[in-house]
């Protein structure tokens, strides 16, 4: 699925994931948007989402 995803991507077009799996979701998206409610509470890039483990603990509870 993100060899997908990456492909579709590189192609100009924009994708909206749902995922649970955050290694997946990392490793194929530009911007992390965490939502709670129906509403956006936390955004980031991967990048600075990844390197926050503080973060995705208190907004996932995932290391």
């Amino acid at each position: 699925m993100g060899e997908v995803i990456r492909e579709v991507s590189g192609q100009g077009m924009s994708v909206v994931l749902v995922e649970q799996n955050l290694g997946l979701a990392l490793s194929v998206a530009r911007e992390v948007a965490v939502m709670r409610k129906g509403r956006i509470v936390h955004r980031a890039t991967c990048a600075d989402f990844a390197s926050r483990p503080d973060d995705r603990r208190r907004l996932l509870g995932v290391e």
